[in-house]
């Protein structure tokens, strides 16, 4: 997969943030989706950027360049909690290393900063990271209302962040797994849930019930485990969402194989 194209275009991507000043950080965020930018603050921006040399995150000649300037430090992947020495050792340990680039990438985004930008995946999507500010051609603020659902995707998003820095990835995973597990069998009650997510994958929104009723099912998965308490807190839509997209980040797949299938024709289509 070579995005060795895009040099040289103009690329439309979108950021948003609760600062009034959007190109204020070191390295600047953006994504191809809008609404997945949306989901991170409350000021929405369209940026548009012209590189000249991109690091593809996705590429296997670059991830290889990677590796050459780690050494035997290695590339630690904190989803999987292992440390990579080499291409191949990562790609035959874990064959969908490109799922989500930007967690194994984020702690070693100093042995890139010498491109324009970078380009990583995260949560399905592709995004990227900008080092050099000269590459942005245009800014363009979006006045779109911060409705009730961007709120609680981004407070999701908060939580998901601090859920990953300090809780036990090795818990987390195996509760999302035994949850998506109990959702893809469709028994009892978890085939209401699998309707509610096949809902919420369509429309991007869940309601209190809804969120309320998947909340309590993410307890029963985590009932050993302090993350229990943590999914029982007010706030099932939120923490639901948030559920959500952790399975996604860890590449489990949530949804019954055949809600999946419809997904993917409904997105073909």
């Amino acid at each position: 997969m070579s995005f060795e194209n895009y040099n040289n275009d103009i690329l439309t991507l979108y950021r948003s943030t609760d600062y009034d000043e959007p190109l204020s950080q070191k390295y600047i965020f953006l994504s191809e989706s809008k609404d997945f930018a949306s989901d991170y603050g409350k000021n929405l921006y369209q940026i548009k950027i012209q590189p000249k040399k991109i690091f593809n995150s996705l590429d296997e000649s670059d991830m290889r360049k990677l590796f050459d300037l780690l050494g035997e430090e290695g590339l630690s992947d904190q989803y999987n909690d292992t440390t990579y020495y080499s291409f191949e050792e990562m790609d035959e340990k874990y064959p969908m290393w490109s799922s989500d680039t930007w967690e194994m990438i984020e702690d070693e985004i100093y042995y890139v900063s010498d491109y324009d930008c970078a380009l990583i995946t995260e949560g399905g999507y592709e995004n990227y990271v900008v080092f050099n500010s000269d590459i942005i051609t245009d800014v363009k603020k979006l006045d779109e209302p911060l409705t009730e659902n961007r709120k609680i995707r981004n407070t999701a998003n908060k939580i998901i962040q601090y859920i990953t820095r300090t809780m036990s990835r090795e818990k987390l995973r195996s509760g999302l797994n035994d949850f998506a597990s109990k959702v893809k069998a469709e028994g009892g009650e978890y085939k209401d849930v699998a309707k509610i997510l096949e809902t919420y994958y369509a429309t991007g929104y869940i309601s209190k019930e809804q969120g309320d009723l998947i909340k309590r099912k993410l307890a029963d998965s985590f009932k050993l485990s302090v993350l229990a308490g943590i999914w029982l807190l007010p706030g099932g839509s939120v923490w639901s969402i948030a559920a959500i997209k952790l399975c996604r980040r860890f590449g489990i797949q949530l949804l019954p194989n055949n809600l999946e299938k419809k997904k993917k024709n409904d997105e073909i289509s």
